[in-house]
């Protein structure tokens, strides 16, 4: 019998840093306030804000990514640590204990057999009991759906406090990245909100988000502009040439319909199959022919490129809103909190 469930657990490992005492006889060196000596160089002292400082002119992309993953971790025990309180005030207001309160206030739909089944269906090949895997699989279900209803709760309770007459207010900020946006960059939408995409048209991944930038369009209609930055990735056959197909198409007022094109067509990313989508949105066959054969925009996709990799671009697709980064496919709910977030502010 084998049984395959999946828990995905998320994991973090702290930044431990170690703090010398500076003997008596030193405190007389200027510091920061706040500031940590971390090395003294002939009597003079090194801080931690210069490590940082020095550390931003020679690896900016890998100092931007570590602070985003120790920002992620932080962000991720606040939210635990709010939960944990705000359950305990609840409690207390309502003479209960916080597991009688969860009790009480949780609720959710029971665990169905399509439910269970669908869990089996998704399973590798190989001989299951299913007699014996089912009560497993269905408790694993509940205990899924009562997190979900745990984690809505408190999603409930952060907000009442926000409004309470002592809010709630946090001060965590995430850390941010200025993406300059060149007068050649597609754009659609309006409003406050940058969103800046860095793409590759024949990135499989970049496909999957787009459904979700669509939604998130849409929802936020007249409050985010999203702007298209080209990353074509050297391991993609077809995809420089496809980004510079897209500009083409940009020349004559369509990008974003081709846009739409190719990533619609994925698999038909060859200079004819370029030329066929170009034909399929009645641009002007021989400007485009003359653009793309020409190599009118490779240039300016081989400095793309270069630009990306400069920035803390790690993969694609990547996103800022408003300088804060999103990586990979991520969902709409996560966006929908992120844009949240920067209207508030």
């Amino acid at each position: 019998m084998r049984l395959f469930i999946v828990f995905v657990l998320l994991s973090a490992s702290p930044v431990i840093a170690a703090a010398q005492h500076i003997p008596p006889a030193q405190d007389a060196v200027k510091r920061l306030p706040g500031d940590t000596i971390v090395a003294m160089v002939d009597g003079e002292a090194i801080q931690l804000s210069d490590v940082e400082a020095y550390s931003r002119t020679k690896d900016p992309k890998k100092l931007f990514q570590l602070n985003q993953q120790l920002f992620d971790f932080r962000e991720s025990m606040l939210g635990l640590m709010l939960g944990e309180r705000l359950l305990k005030l609840e409690a207390d207001t309502a003479k209960l204990t916080v597991e009688e309160l969860l009790e009480q206030r949780l609720k959710h739909e029971p665990v169905t057999d399509e439910e269970v089944q669908e869990v089996i269906n998704r399973q590798p090949g190989g001989a299951i009991d299913v007699g014996v895997v089912t009560p497993f699989i269905r408790q694993y279900l509940e205990d899924r759906k009562k997190e979900q209803a745990r984690a809505r709760y408190i999603a409930d309770l952060i907000a009442k406090a926000k409004k309470a007459p002592k809010p709630l207010v946090i001060h965590l900020q995430p850390p941010r990245q200025a993406i300059p946006i060149a007068s050649s960059d597609p754009t659609k939408g309006m409003g406050t909100i940058e969103l800046v995409e860095f793409s590759d048209f024949q990135c499989p991944f970049c496909q999957k988000v787009q459904p979700v930038l669509q939604e998130v369009l849409a929802k936020f209609d007249g409050k985010v502009k999203h702007v298209w930055k080209d990353y074509p990735l050297p391991v993609h056959q077809f995809s420089l040439t496809a980004a510079a197909a897209a500009r083409c198409a940009q020349d004559q007022g369509k990008f974003w319909q081709y846009h739409d094109l190719l990533f619609a067509n994925q698999q038909a990313l060859t200079p004819e199959d370029l030329k066929e989508h170009a034909s399929t949105l009645r641009l002007d066959a021989r400007a485009f022919k003359t653009c793309l054969d020409g190599g009118k925009y490779r240039h300016q996709i081989s400095a793309a490129l270069k630009t990306a990799s400069e920035y803390t671009v790690p993969a694609t697709p990547t996103v800022f809103i408003n300088g804060r980064m999103v990586m990979g496919v991520a969902p709409l709910e996560l966006y929908t909190r992120i844009i949240t977030e920067e209207l508030g502010n």
